[in-house]
């Protein structure tokens, strides 16, 4: 079943993330609450455009491809769902991976736009569609690890990312947000603000460059035991899915590393501000972070 009409959540920790919705757009609103009425964040002076515009039709098209075969155990099946068009959609589990590689986004881009795409790993339709770099310097091997283009997190914020109280269908974006995207989200966030805690953000990118430096070095074997026990509420089993605490504090510190970290915590912020400003001040106020 081809969903006709939908667009993204953002993206963000590497590049986007969408959601299922579809139908033409409902015009007719019900009451808003306090939270809902606030106005939308504008983007910061600082960010000023780049790359190349995608247009909301364009949009709708490319989502609408990466959720016509979502691969569905990134979607919790026990969870509450959303209900589109005979399909349910749980609450999504995966990160990075699932919404650049399962989802197929590649390959997505590259049917809407007519270009050819070159295999499972093949994301250059993404920065084509973007017009810039995807990476500042990509992983030779898997001992390593990419370092992304901070520019292209700009250009997603300012393309990728809509209003939350528009709707598509029966569903306005927020709604979809909470249901569906707002786990892998504020456990990004979460995590971020766990590392900077003490200021040791710093210091757990040396270490992570040191423990690679050594022979054998498996990455997710050290972050599972360095940060066991890190973000319990947000335990998860490990499978080829699931995005645990432990891979999300390891994302952070490799885009620390990369230099990539402080532009796409301001796209992070800015999207949490806009679809979950209440968790996102108490999560600032927890963790006794302004910013």
């Amino acid at each position: 079943m081809r969903i006709q009409r939908l667009a993204t959540l953002g993206l963000l920790t590497s590049l986007l993330c969408g959601c299922p919705v579809s139908g033409r757009p409902n015009t007719t609103r019900p009451p808003r609450s306090a939270v809902e009425q606030a106005p939308t964040p504008r983007l910061p002076a600082a960010f000023t455009r780049v790359g190349n515009r995608v247009s909301k039709a364009t949009l709708d098209r490319i989502v609408g491809g990466w959720f016509e075969r979502p691969y569905k155990p990134m979607f919790a099946s026990y969870a509450q769902q959303l209900r589109v068009e005979g399909s349910a959609y749980g609450r999504f589990n995966a990160g990075v991976n699932g919404i650049l590689l399962y989802g197929g986004l590649a390959s997505a881009i590259a049917n809407v736009k007519g270009w050819r795409v070159g295999g499972f790993y093949d994301l250059k339709p993404i920065a084509k569609l973007a017009g810039l770099a995807l990476y500042k310097k990509k992983a030779k091997d898997l001992a390593s690890f990419s370092y992304y283009n901070p520019v292209i997190v700009r250009w997603g914020v300012q393309n990728l990312l809509p209003d939350p109280e528009r709707r598509l269908g029966a569903h306005r974006y927020r709604q979809i947000y909470q249901t569906v995207f707002s786990r892998v989200f504020r456990l990004f966030a979460e995590a971020r603000l766990y590392l900077r805690q003490g200021g040791r953000e710093r210091q757990e990118a040396r270490a992570y460059l040191a423990a690679m430096a050594k022979p054998g070095f498996d990455g997710l074997d050290y972050l599972q035991k360095r940060y066991a026990g890190a973000l319990g509420a947000y335990a998860l089993s490990h499978n080829s899915c699931n995005l645990t605490p432990q891979m999300a504090i390891g994302f952070w510190i490799r885009r620390r590393i990369g230099g990539s970290a402080d532009q796409l915590w301001r796209a992070l912020s800015i999207l949490l501000e806009r679809y979950d400003p209440p968790w996102f001040a108490a999560l600032k106020k927890r963790r006794g972070s302004r910013r």
